[in-house]
């Protein structure tokens, strides 16, 4: 697997179509392949650039929005652990401009605290295990990977949406 740092070097900006259908995406650098090659790219592209227009104080408080920096992280560490057979993940602000990325299938749940770039924390569950492990990571995620792969299944939110 490669390491979310290789893609800290790409700065192609995204322009046409994807980027009217989604302000603010211009100024997210992106490697062009994301679009072309994975079907849940322009969803995480479409709520990555949502997250990164929130207003200071989106929560009635003092909220930052996520910052550009962990958005690009963020992407750059869906587009190691992702492919067609992993469920899409919900991706949810925090207060402080990071981002949690998860994962909830009847199967088990992935939890992952984008801090910063290189600085992700790392939770995960599943039904058939005693342990929940929670580790560090920095650009190595080969371990969430697997652990997808353990809980692919069916989405707990698409199949409390169908009911």
């Amino acid at each position: 697997m490669e390491s979310c740092a290789a893609f800290s070097s790409f700065d192609t900006t995204t322009t046409g179509a994807a980027a009217r259908r989604m302000p603010g995406l211009e100024r997210l650098p992106l490697k062009t392949a994301f679009v072309i090659q994975h079907d849940w790219t322009e969803e995480v592209l479409v709520r990555l650039s949502e997250l990164m227009q929130l207003p200071v104080g989106w929560d009635g408080y003092r909220a930052k929005p996520l910052s550009r920096e962990n958005a690009v992280f963020a992407l750059s560490l869906l587009s190691v652990v992702m492919d067609q057979s992993k469920p899409l993940p919900s991706i949810v602000p925090t207060v402080s401009g990071s981002v949690r990325i998860e994962w909830h299938t009847l199967r088990g749940d992935v939890e992952l605290r984008v801090n910063r770039p290189n600085s992700v924390h790392a939770w995960f569950s599943c039904v058939d295990e005693e342990e929940e492990p929670e580790v560090d990571l920095t650009f190595d995620f080969k371990i969430v990977s697997a652990w997808l792969d353990e809980i692919k299944g069916t989405n707990v939110a698409i199949e409390r949406a169908a009911a």
